[in-house]
């Protein structure tokens, strides 16, 4: 088996995979208001250019601008048990492959959001507030994003898929935000609001699993018990 014949695949940096993540949850909330639907209309990664037109409401989902690395919080590389693919000992290369844990991606990303009056960026904020925290009682349909303790029960943030960096999932929560007015948006009618998400992601890297041999003493005894002979058998 060869790297390229892994199943799992990573076509961008773990933050561009979470900022493309948000987006997709951004893209996918909406509400019923007074028999009319209220969702976003456009979810960029970055604003259009002064004098390109768009209808709102619409939203921006950006990464961080800038990032830095903990030498002092490194993980031991760690074998993610469940990403292991193995193929048949007659193909050519290793016989296995899978994900190594090699450290820990803890990053801001910042959803702004554009709205044409003060009570749609209302609305708006509650839907970003409720897509972050779905609430999960007992006896509920978990969804495939809903964070839950061990013991079933609603933990603040969301779960989100990467299919774009090795099908990892990370989790995200809300921790602030702020209504952003400001007069050169006023005078365009428009309502502007900032939140501010925290991402936890894994980083991972594709590498060779070693082969690990055991060696098992199998005794074989007569019927009442005395040993007749004794031979290790490697298993791996």
């Amino acid at each position: 088996m060869q790297a390229t014949d892994y199943s799992r695949s990573a076509i961008m940096d773990v933050r561009d995979a979470c900022a493309l993540a948000i987006t997709r949850v951004i893209q996918n909330v909406s509400r019923l208001v007074d028999g009319q639907v209220v969702k976003f209309n456009h979810v960029f990664d970055q604003w259009p250019a002064p004098g390109e037109e768009y209808d709102p409401p619409a939203a921006c989902v950006v990464g961080p601008p800038e990032w830095a690395y903990d030498p002092d919080a490194a993980l031991s590389p760690a074998l993610l048990e469940d990403t292991v693919e193995t193929i048949t000992p007659a193909t050519p290369g290793p016989p296995s492959f899978g994900l190594w844990r090699t450290g820990e991606m803890t990053d801001r990303f910042t959803v702004a959001l554009r709205a044409g009056s003060s009570a749609m960026r209302s609305r708006l904020k509650l839907m970003v507030e409720d897509a972050f925290q779905h609430l999960v009682m007992p006896g509920d349909v978990v969804g495939e994003q809903d964070l839950l303790f061990p013991n079933e029960q609603s933990r603040y943030g969301l779960l989100l898929h990467l299919p774009e960096y090795w099908g990892m999932t990370a989790r995200a929560s809300l921790i602030g935000g702020a209504n952003s007015d400001s007069e050169d948006a006023a005078m365009r009618n428009q309502r502007e609001a900032t939140f501010v998400v925290s991402v936890q992601a894994p980083k991972v890297e594709l590498h060779a699993v070693p082969i690990m041999a055991i060696t098992v003493i199998k005794n074989i005894t007569d019927l009442i018990g005395n040993p007749i002979s004794t031979s290790p058998v490697t298993t791996s």
